[in-house]
């Protein structure tokens, strides 16, 4: 699949060039429209019981608005300077037949169906590792990964130099993980070198990792198996392997159960999040 378009979302955190960075990565050597939006938070109306707490409250928002319109402003200005130093022209909407378009828009109030749209319509979605001090993060990571049916990629704090050197295939058969490989073909062909991790359990045997194996040679991509150990647990295996392996890219499926499921039990995906230092590549 060829990446058209890239989705860039911004929420609590100003312009972060890692996003940025991963994204001119992804689509080297193509010609994809990259669009960033920042959502805003709504200002909260004014509570009008006395006239006093009324002049606080339009103060405050006041405030506010003038702190979102510096941060629109800062994030304008990172946008230009980048686009400056790769070679992207900067727009306010895309158009056919023009190359390395860089688009901006500043939408206000929750993400949630924004996102959701947007998501669908784009061929990646590239966002920060979820913070338990930003929780708007969260809610990103979630939006992207459980209602729009595309490819995240999750960018930690220090991210490696070069993404696409060594990408890890953590391979359990299921249909999250066969849902990134269809949509990621195009990356696993750019990639230095590709392994592949499956643990021993009911969910991966040898015979479907040959069957994986094969499906990437028919794509022109050559893939080794990691031999694997089942003395810890999943999370902890799958981790602890690709530090071993140098891995500059985690590719697996993401919430394999239900988010609720996922939560009360400790799923894979929330324990990657939590532990995992490498840039994960996932949708649902």
């Amino acid at each position: 699949m060829d990446i058209g378009r890239v989705l860039i979302p911004l929420y609590d955190s100003p312009f972060d060039n890692r996003l940025f960075d991963m994204a001119q990565q992804i689509v080297k050597g193509g010609h994809a429209c990259l669009q960033v939006v920042y959502f805003r938070a709504a200002a909260v109306g004014a509570n009008f019981a006395g006239l006093e707490d009324a002049t606080d409250d339009l103060m405050s928002e006041r405030n506010t608005e003038i702190a979102a319109e510096t941060t629109v402003a800062n994030i304008r200005q990172g946008l230009e300077h980048w686009a400056g130093l790769h070679g992207y022209s900067v727009t306010d909407e895309h158009a056919v037949g023009i190359p390395f378009q860089l688009s901006f828009k500043e939408l206000v109030d929750d993400p949630t169906e924004a996102l959701t749209l947007l998501g669908r319509l784009s061929d990646l979605i590239i966002c920060v590792k979820p913070r338990r001090d930003f929780g708007s993060s969260q809610q990103i990571f979630d939006t992207a990964i459980s209602a729009t049916g595309r490819l995240t990629l999750v960018v930690p704090t220090d991210p490696p130099a070069e993404i696409l050197r060594h990408v890890l295939i953590a391979w359990d058969g299921s249909l999250q993980i066969s849902h990134v490989l269809a949509q990621a073909i195009r990356f696993l062909r750019l990639a230095g070198r590709i392994s592949v991790f499956c643990y021993p359990d009911a969910n991966c045997d040898q015979a479907s990792v040959w069957q994986l194996v094969q499906y990437l040679a028919c794509h022109g991509i050559t893939a080794r198996q990691l031999e694997v150990r089942r003395t810890k647990p999943i999370g902890e295996t799958l981790t602890e392997t690709a530090i071993a392996e140098n891995v500059s890219l985690i590719a697996m499926g993401a919430y394999g159960h239900s988010r609720t499921r996922e939560f009360l039990l400790g799923g894979l995906t929330r324990h990657m999040l939590k532990n995992t230092t490498m840039p994960l590549l996932m949708t649902h």
